[in-house]
């Protein structure tokens, strides 16, 4: 505006005078609009507040303590990439299909589909004998054939392993068991089915707090005297699709064994996102974020 009135130059002085002035009239004039930035206070016990993330990736990987975070959603022809920093990537095996639709449209919305005879998500990096952990995953699917989502065990990529603990399966009526074996089963299962074609949030944790199953956002099945998990003979891997369930209980709806005792099928048939392992026990305080990181 002072060009186009020709007004003469003003001093140096004048002009950062008149610009403080300016400035503080706008920081007066314009209301605080608290509220629509989000972010994580993390402290020494690393323990992080709940909160919205840009994308699930975000969230997963701003919980700090990931073992490894595989996103699922690569476009095709590569490995399951680990985007926790640690470089543990895993590697697809068996029938799979890259570059579906996902849960996280705040990401890049994508997914892979695994075929519930052979697909599986394998990670090399072993473990030995993690005792206090989380495990999560998001996954979507109709089928009524059982299968495992995430979980440990002691041999590595297609081999089926003889030593077979800390995972969570789907059951053969739709519902979720997040299993242990201290020297003996120890289960938790959901009292309703997921097999019902929408995306979910699974995530399953053991530590001092005993054994917490939570499903989108919520507890839905918890034991707090089991805090310890199967001591293996050597080391671990973990894997998602697919491993040992052979004697693992298969209940029903109505809670109880069916008749058909323990589920025959390993494979899960479905789609699977946001695969993680973490080193710590995820809090109720924190797993909700996770959750709410879809957007």
């Amino acid at each position: 505006m002072l060009a186009r009135l020709a007004a003469p130059p003003r001093p140096p002085s004048v002009l950062a005078g008149t610009a403080v002035v300016l400035v503080g009239l706008v920081l007066l004039l314009v209301p605080s609009t608290g509220g629509t930035l989000t972010g994580t206070v993390r402290n020494t016990t690393d323990t992080a507040a709940s909160s919205t993330y840009a994308a699930c990736t975000t969230a997963a990987v701003a919980v700090g303590s990931a073992f490894f975070v595989h996103p699922l959603d690569e476009p095709g022809g590569s490995g399951a990439l680990d985007v926790s920093g640690g470089a543990r990537s895993g590697t697809y095996l068996g029938g799979y299909t890259q570059n579906q639709p996902g849960p996280c449209p705040a990401g890049n919305g994508r997914s892979v589909l695994l075929d519930g005879s052979s697909g599986l998500i394998a990670n090399p990096a072993s473990q030995i004998n993690p005792q206090t952990f989380s495990i999560q995953v998001w996954f979507k699917t109709t089928t009524t054939n059982a299968g495992r989502l995430i979980g440990f065990g002691n041999r590595p990529g297609a081999t089926l392993s003889t030593q077979y603990d800390r995972m969570v399966y789907l059951t053969s009526a739709g519902r979720l068991t997040f299993g242990v074996y201290p020297g003996a089963i120890r289960t938790v299962t959901s009292a309703r089915a997921y097999n019902d074609g929408v995306w979910h949030h699974v995530v399953a944790t053991l530590g001092s707090g005993g054994m917490v199953l939570y499903v989108d956002g919520a507890v839905v099945g918890q034991d707090p005297t089991t805090t310890s998990a199967q001591v293996y003979d050597g080391v671990g891997y973990w894997k998602a699709g697919w491993d040992n369930l052979n004697t693992w209980p298969n209940p029903t709806l109505l809670g109880v064994l069916g008749s058909f005792g323990a589920t025959s099928n390993y494979y899960f048939a479905g789609n699977l996102a946001y695969a993680a392992v973490f080193t710590t026990q995820l809090t109720a305080g924190q797993v909700p974020g996770l959750y709410a990181a879809r957007g």
